[in-house]
């Protein structure tokens, strides 16, 4: 993706923005834990932990009431997460989420121009596990392009923390491997 470090979101970069839109913002952790429910978060903090779920859930920003963090904020949310896209975009700016969002995109762009997979479906999970079945696409098909890992063996350890939007992002390499192992912590796993 041609990323450098200058790329990406950082603490002031989401404090100059908070400034601009007149809400606080004074989280200084890095973690930025989503589901955090302390009290003395700001509208700020909350805005981009609503920001990052909808990523990590390939959601759109008027997907934003599904999150299961509440916006405490007098100011329409929807908008402020519309304005925190177009910032990014203007600053040429991304987060983690949206660098896994272009690898499965490009994975998916691939798959599609091979004529993988059933060429009628438009969401790219469902796309992706009919290329699964498809017969016509072995792993070495895919394997030399750069959005595809070029191992014959994928490991993925902790297996039960992959978010939605690492989960497709798993789908994708799967097909360029011939071997897949995931480990992943039973007492970690709520089964459903």
């Amino acid at each position: 993706m041609g990323v450098g470090n200058g790329d990406f979101v950082h603490y002031g970069f989401k404090k100059d923005f908070c400034d601009k839109q007149g809400i606080e913002f004074d989280n200084e952790d890095t973690t930025e834990n989503l589901m955090s429910t302390s009290s003395d978060t700001s509208d700020g903090d909350m805005l981009f932990r609503i920001s990052g779920w909808l990523k990590t859930y390939r959601l759109s920003v008027n997907d934003w009431r599904q999150c299961p963090v509440t916006y405490p904020g007098e100011n329409n949310a929807e908008h402020l997460l519309e304005e925190w896209e177009n910032y990014n975009s203007i600053h040429g700016k991304i987060e983690f989420p949206d660098m896994i969002e272009g690898v499965v995109d490009q994975c998916v762009s691939v798959l599609r121009e091979g004529k993988y997979g059933d060429s009628d479906i438009d969401n790219d999970r469902e796309c992706l596990r009919s290329c699964m079945d498809d017969e016509n696409l072995s792993p070495k098909a895919v394997r030399n392009h750069p959005a595809f890992i070029d191992e014959p063996v994928f490991y993925v350890d902790e297996a039960q923390d992959l978010t939605f939007l690492q989960w497709d992002w798993f789908l994708c390499q799967k097909l360029a491997a011939e071997k897949v192992f995931l480990g992943g912590d039973d007492d970690q796993c709520f089964p459903s």
